[in-house]
């Protein structure tokens, strides 16, 4: 398997990917946070994740049709300014 970066092909070994050891309990980054953050931050990660799932289930071109029209948006509001 390989990687295309801009400086070219680079070979990537999947069994040393794998072989990398989990991060330990203490690398945990919510370990500072009380319950009440940790669970805050829980509830958050889960609602990112429903909508990077509804964004996936999105076909591509709805989603390039509206960021196109964003642009539009913000280049007429920008046009419209005095001095443009």
């Amino acid at each position: 398997m390989s990687l295309w970066t801009p400086d070219g092909e680079h070979r990537v070994e999947r069994e040393a990917a794998r072989a990398e050891p989990e991060s330990a309990p203490e690398d945990d980054p919510l370990a500072g946070l009380s319950p009440e953050q940790r669970e805050q931050a829980m509830a958050m990660a889960a609602e990112m994740d429903e909508v990077r799932r509804q964004l996936a289930s999105a076909p591509a071109s709805v989603v390039i049709a509206n960021h196109a029209m964003g642009m539009y948006e913000l280049a007429a509001i920008h046009l419209s300014a005095q001095p443009p």
